[in-house]
């Protein structure tokens, strides 16, 4: 941990109590110039370090951020089949790394383009649990 951690976490320990709102904690970081990978290893610190010696609370961090496609992967994926992965992801059927093991796979093991029975046959080996989507029919043209 650099100074500028201990520095950090020295300001916050004489602002904020121990048992402060992370909303309120994240503001006060982001109002100092802090990035949010960086506000985010400051609140785990501060929390892990609770002055009162209490149980760490635990801290809900927002999923990371999902990547686009790159170039050699639009023309292999199928718009239906991007969006069955997008779907997979935000129902948090899988995180980002069974999420990029899908992707990781289905580039380097499958010949062709690749379809949404490709990914639902791939996500079904990696243990993911695809029958508990929601189900939508509707279509747009």
């Amino acid at each position: 941990m650099t100074d500028r951690w201990y520095q950090m976490l020295a300001a916050l320990r004489a602002h904020f109590a121990p048992d402060a709102d992370v909303g309120d904690v994240e503001q006060y970081l982001a109002a100092r110039g802090l990035a949010r990978h960086e506000i985010d290893e400051v609140l785990a610190r501060f929390v892990s370090q609770n002055a009162s010696g209490a149980a760490p609370r635990v801290v809900q961090l927002p999923r990371p951020a999902l990547r686009v496609q790159g170039p050699h992967e639009r023309g292999r994926f199928t718009p239906d089949a991007w969006g069955y992965l997008l779907t997979l992801y935000n129902t948090a059927s899988t995180g980002l790394g069974i999420f990029e093991t899908i992707v990781e796979r289905a580039l380097h093991h499958l010949d062709g383009p690749i379809t949404r029975q490709d990914i639902r046959l791939l996500a079904e080996e990696l243990g993911v649990e695809v029958d508990a989507l929601p189900v939508d029919h509707s279509q747009l043209h």
